[in-house]
């Protein structure tokens, strides 16, 4: 049995803290982020306690779906769709809006330059981005925690693909 160093017991619904801009869409979307990183983690669970194929393969599949999902309510929750009709306007963009539009230009990249912290394809590694999955999953889902999110899962399933 692999332990990766998780206490799994302790996986508990986030807490919502709701946008007051974004409303009851903002809490429905983070309610489904927050149920589809709760079954991630109950995957992984399974995984430390019993090193099967059919187990990392869940595991695998489940943190596609998290993925699918995090690219979803980062295109809602970016609200695109004025920066858009701005650029092809020609009108000046705010500092928060190049800030917004950089991020999604270039914003898995940073991510990935920001949270990489010599990745190596072993399991304490596969448990450490699962902790911070864990970690992530009790803070407020804002843009950055999504975007971060995100590239987790996407670190997640080669080291997971490796160990089948």
């Amino acid at each position: 049995m692999v332990d990766f160093g998780i206490d799994f017991s302790a996986v508990t619904d986030c807490e919502q803290k709701i946008d007051p801009q974004q409303g009851d869409a903002s809490l429905a979307d983070h309610q489904e982020v927050a149920s589809k990183i709760s079954e991630a983690l109950n995957a992984a669970a399974r995984c430390s306690e019993a090193e099967t194929v059919e187990n990392y393969s869940v595991l695998s599949e489940q943190l596609w779906e998290l993925n699918s999902l995090l690219k979803q309510s980062l295109q809602s929750h970016t609200g695109y769709q004025p920066l858009l009709a701005k650029l092809q306007n020609g009108s000046t963009l705010t500092a928060d809006e190049l800030k917004t539009l950089r991020s999604l230009i270039v914003g898995d990249a940073d991510q990935y330059l920001k949270y990489d912290d010599d990745f190596q394809r072993s399991k304490s590694e596969l448990g450490k981005r699962l902790d911070q999955i864990r970690r992530l999953q009790s803070s407020d889902l804002d843009l950055d925690a999504l975007m971060h999110l995100r590239v987790l899962c996407r670190e997640v399933v080669p080291l997971i693909d490796s160990r089948c």
